[in-house]
């Protein structure tokens, strides 16, 4: 399955509850699988980001509305895993989980939230075209 369709998958709805017992594993294969596909994705771009890889406005213009809309679709999923991982991770392993998917939610926020694209948009100077509903005029 190509990413599309694991992003559809993710944004229709998991269907299945949050587990703290063993986290994302607890999912059936086919919301498993979009789901790592999915936040890792996100993850990757944040550490990208993170290292200075890529521009946020890059990130935050082009995806903002993905990077928002997964998040709180799997927050859920996300802190069972969290808690999962703290109980089964050794003592000096890294325990995190999504940390660098959740720098991309904060810098969205940041960003100007539902705003962030239009915000940015604006700045770089990028032109819209002209719609009846902006310019006030009406079909014949």
């Amino acid at each position: 399955m190509e990413f599309r369709g694991h992003l559809t998958t993710v944004v229709a709805g998991i269907g299945e509850e949050p587990s703290e017992r063993v986290g994302i594993e607890a999912l059936s294969p086919k919301y498993r699988d979009s789901v790592y596909t999915v936040c890792y994705f996100f993850d990757y771009l944040g550490v990208l980001l993170a290292f200075g890889m890529i521009e946020k406005d890059v990130i935050v213009s082009a995806l903002g509305t993905h990077i928002m809309r997964v998040w709180y679709l799997l927050q859920p999923y996300i802190v069972a895993e969290r808690v999962y991982r703290e109980r089964v991770c050794p003592v000096d392993a890294p325990a995190g989980f999504l940390v660098y998917f959740e720098y991309l939610v904060v810098l969205v926020r940041k960003s100007g939230g539902r705003n962030a694209s239009e915000v940015i948009v604006r700045r770089l100077g990028i032109p819209h075209l002209d719609t009846p509903a902006a310019t006030g005029a009406t079909r014949a």
